[in-house]
């Protein structure tokens, strides 16, 4: 339609009848949508202030200032009929111009756009009635460098100003409602008067059907769009879906590729060990011990050592020699002394302890024994390997011998006995003072069995096994004692001592 926005207000007018202004608004090809609402806004607003209006056409319905509907008022029903059915041609043009000449007059807002140099905004009037007779047109016009809400608003406010007390101009424009003739045809057909005018059902229904298809319209559009939403958050999931397939498809053949390569690796690594060449170890091992000394069973401490060994291949597929050198200390078996302290002892026998000369035999109840500080030992290891298989897994056999070294003093004790004549223990008291503390070195030798597993990533290895330290303390000669006529001798001691250990063994392989 060519009416964007229509008003209608009515006023009382000192010395006028009744008098009612239409304002309609520029067309929409002329100025943006604010623009236009702006102005429309700023005239109506202008002829409120100066009491030119008191009704208002809103939403299509005659309303007054209190916001009544008047939907049956005559005028209202006729203008609205006229104004929706476009009414502003030749055909009833006429019809159209009486209705506002029974209103009271016209005003309207023009815009005219200059291109860059902004645009002309006329302001004009006509119709306005003080004497009962159809006034001519009252008109005013503003250059206006921009088009904008502001500017705009601002000039239709100064020029409708008093704009019903100017003068008409003599060479005005004719008003808008009024056209030239078509033609006799044209001229046959047009209505007289306001007889051809739909009735208000009529125009009642036309609303309601325009509304509904207007509704449709945007429910069709809403639909539309959110179909069309909808759509492209399935496109770009389904986007997403794919791209995550493909790189978990990646990520497994990649994993999968991994997988064959380590273990082509760790099956090459085991086929070039069973197949031969010169291989080694060297780490640590521990474990916690038993102790048996002269016969007697106890626990000890943690045995460790460090073990460096090669392994050498016998020509047969998963069996290998290996040689190598350990050493480090084994735990001792300490029992609590008479002062709260933890000792460690060995009881001492030598030859002649339960000989029948009174001269070389020992006191009853007599007893030595060697009470040391420490045992280190430093051995030759050897062992065979037999590996299970293709998996780095296999058992172990192995022998060893070498030195050891405990240091400690000697002591003679004086026991008491019981009817048997066997010593109470407990009762010991030194008989003499001790011997210097002294190394004694001894023979060592023993033998273990075991299991060992290699790591798959990385070239450690680690053994479960027993080993078994066993001791043999002998050749020590201490102790003097008389043996006739002023002369005396010293005693040789010996000593069996054992070791047996549950331990693991971590080593790096090369």
């Amino acid at each position: 339609m060519l009416i964007q926005v229509a008003v209608l207000l009515a006023a009382i007018v000192p010395g006028a009848t009744n008098n009612r202004i239409l304002v309609l608004g520029p067309k929409a090809k002329t100025a943006s949508e604010d623009v236009r609402l702006a102005a429309v806004a700023a005239l109506a607003t202008n002829l409120e202030k100066q009491r030119l209006v008191s009704r208002r056409l809103q939403d299509g319905n005659l309303v007054d200032l209190s916001g009544k509907k008047l939907l049956r008022d005559p005028i209202g029903v006729q203008l609205r009929s006229l104004l929706q059915a476009g009414c502003e041609g030749a055909v009833c043009g006429e019809t159209l111009r009486r209705a506002f000449s029974a209103l009271g007059g016209v005003a309207r807002v023009r815009i005219k756009p200059l291109g860059e140099k902004g645009g002309l905004v006329t302001v004009w009037i006509r119709g306005l009635r003080a004497d009962g007779a159809f006034a001519a047109r009252k008109e005013r016009s503003m250059v206006l460098p921009v088009l904008d809400l502001m500017s705009v608003s601002q000039a239709v406010t100064e020029m409708s100003q008093g704009l019903h007390k100017y003068k008409p101009r003599v060479d005005g424009a004719p008003s808008t409602m009024v056209v030239p003739e078509v033609g006799e045809a044209k001229k046959a057909e047009a209505p007289k008067g306001l007889t051809g005018l739909a009735p208000w059902k009529v125009v009642a229904d036309a609303d309601r059907k325009s509304m509904q298809a207007e509704l449709e319209k945007q429910q069709a559009e809403e639909a539309a769009r959110v179909a069309k939403i909808e759509a492209e958050k399935q496109a770009a999931l389904e986007k997403l879906r794919k791209a995550e397939e493909a790189n978990a498809a990646e990520l497994a053949a990649k994993a999968e590729a991994d997988a064959k390569k380590r273990k082509a690796d760790e099956q090459k690594r085991i086929d070039d060990w069973k197949k031969g060449g010169l291989a080694g170890e060297v780490g640590l091992s521990f474990g916690p011990s038993l102790v048996n000394q002269n016969g007697e069973v106890g626990s000890a401490g943690n045995a460790v050592s460090l073990v460096a060994q090669l392994r050498l291949p016998l020509g047969t597929p998963g069996i290998r020699l290996g040689v190598g050198v350990s050493g480090g200390s084994l735990p001792a078996h300490t029992v609590t002394g008479e002062d709260g302290g933890e000792e460690a002892w060995i009881r001492l026998t030598h030859l002649d302890e339960n000989s029948a000369d009174p001269t070389r035999a020992d006191q009853p109840g007599e007893q030595f024994w060697y009470k040391y500080e420490y045992i280190r030992f430093i051995q030759l290891d050897g062992r065979l390997d037999v590996q299970f298989g293709a998996a780095p897994v296999g058992a172990y056999v192995g022998g060893f011998m070498g030195l050891n070294l405990s240091h400690g003093t000697v002591h003679n004790l004086q026991f008491e006995t019981n009817e048997n004549g066997d010593a109470i223990a407990g009762t010991g008291t030194p008989r003499r003072d001790p011997s210097e503390s002294f190394t004694w070195p001894s023979l060592q030798y023993g033998g273990g069995v075991g299991l060992w597993v290699q790591a798959p990533k990385v070239p450690i290895t680690l053994t479960l096994g027993y080993k078994r330290y066993m001791v043999s303390l002998s050749g020590l000669r201490t102790m003097s004692r008389p043996v006739g006529e002023g002369q005396s001798e010293d005693r040789v001691f010996s000593a069996q001592m054992a070791r047996e250990i549950l331990g693991a063994d971590i080593t790096y392989r090369f």
